[in-house]
């Protein structure tokens, strides 16, 4: 959890967004990387370079709840799950790349609403709320706000503990705004 509890002062938790950017290793922060550990540091490896993912949690006000790191090869859809365990939402609203029966029948038992359009490929048509959908744009202003800071946009750390606090630096300045 990234700040206590979720019925914090200023927490609206009537929806929940879920989202992941992606973010550049620099050059200096791989020199302790091997393939043996890079997953441990959250870093991936792929044609562009090494990259690191953020995936985010944030409430219907674009304050965010939670942050967790992978490697920047890793899919969105497996970290939703750990993102929403021990949150109680409404509606939970997000892209294209969370479209999985499993995450939607895991939504739907717990209660809440999946909003989250349906894949190009995807056989059996699945109805969305896509008036509630446009709300989504919070998690992506959450991700354009911790991007100003450097630190953030290009990971300059080796550690990924180290890399994480900055980024929760970068998202108690949000709440405090």
């Amino acid at each position: 959890m990234l700040y206590g509890q979720s019925k914090k002062k200023g927490s609206d938790d009537e929806s929940h967004m879920i989202d992941a950017t992606i973010v550049r290793v620099h050059q200096h922060a791989t020199t302790v990387i091997t393939r043996m550990n890079q997953g441990e540091e959250s870093m991936g490896l792929s044609k562009g370079g090494r990259t690191t993912k953020i995936h985010a949690l944030v409430d219907a006000l674009g304050n965010p709840l939670e942050i967790i790191l992978t490697e920047g090869n890793r899919h969105d859809v497996t970290q939703a799950k750990p993102l929403l365990e021990g949150r109680e939402s409404k509606n939970v609203i997000a892209d294209k790349g969370y479209d999985s029966n499993e995450l939607r029948n895991y939504l739907e038992a717990s209660g809440r609403t999946p909003i989250i359009p349906p894949r190009a490929g995807r056989l059996d048509d699945i109805e969305y709320d896509s008036h509630t959908y446009r709300e989504r744009n919070l998690v992506e202003r959450f991700f354009a706000k911790i991007k100003h800071y450097r630190r953030v946009a290009t990971r300059f750390e080796a550690k990924s503990y180290l890399y994480r606090a900055m980024i929760v630096l970068a998202s108690i300045m949000i709440w405090l705004r």
